[in-house]
């Protein structure tokens, strides 16, 4: 898939066909949360020698992890409107970091956004 690195496909076992990231529509405030968060997940030191250099891959990141922890999430079917039904922890990227998807950083609680 267009926008995911190949060490972020091999560090997760589903395939990166296996989203339909393109069905779930992002919005611009979601969007800009992800890119404001990139900025301070680069900085932590258990990122050091990993970083993530887009949103669209740390949107993929909070995917595949999520579908990890929850593995009744199918991304080959998840839509935004099951994102609100179930309120899924990527629902935010607040959300995604308190149900342990994403690291914490300093002041996340602004990054509450939705998808």
């Amino acid at each position: 898939m267009e926008g995911v690195s190949k060490g972020l496909a091999l560090r997760y076992p589903l395939e990166t066909s296996s989203i339909s990231v393109g069905k779930i529509k992002s919005s611009q405030a979601y969007k800009e949360d992800l890119t404001w968060y990139l900025e301070l997940y680069n900085q932590l030191k258990q990122s050091k020698f990993t970083p993530v250099h887009s949103w669209n891959n740390l949107f993929m990141k909070v995917m595949f992890t999520m579908a990890k922890t929850f593995p009744g999430i199918d991304l080959k079917t998840l839509t935004r409107q099951q994102i609100y039904d179930d309120n899924l922890p990527c629902i935010s990227v607040k959300s995604a970091m308190e149900a342990g998807l994403l690291p914490e950083v300093k002041n996340y609680k602004r990054f509450n956004h939705n998808i």
